[in-house]
């Protein structure tokens, strides 16, 4: 099982965001896009591909854990409605064997 919640905590206490990869000779570094000089890195690689992933991972996983408990919530609904219509479908047969079989 995944645990939602140490993740959470994770990007909570990660620099805050928004990241961008910039180049800086043959490496790229995540840093901090807030449009100073002085940039604040996090991350550096060699791969462009992997600096994108890595810039985009501070708004992405915040807004996959949200969409995370907004399934959740929904997924607890759907339980708590076929549980009533469950409830509802035994009264209802209940109901039927006690005056049909009369």
């Amino acid at each position: 099982m995944i645990d939602i919640d140490a993740i959470r905590v994770r990007c909570r206490a990660a620099t805050s965001g928004p990241w961008k990869a910039y180049r800086f000779g043959s490496w790229l570094h995540v840093c901090l896009d807030n449009n100073e000089d002085t940039k604040t890195c996090v991350a550096e690689s060699g791969l462009e591909e992997n600096a994108i992933f890595i810039a985009h991972a501070r708004q992405d996983i915040p807004a996959l854990l949200d969409y995370i408990s907004d399934l959740e919530s929904r997924l607890d609904a759907l339980d708590d409605a076929y549980d009533e219509l469950a409830f509802m479908e035994q009264r209802k047969c209940d109901y039927c064997e006690r005056y049909v079989r009369k």
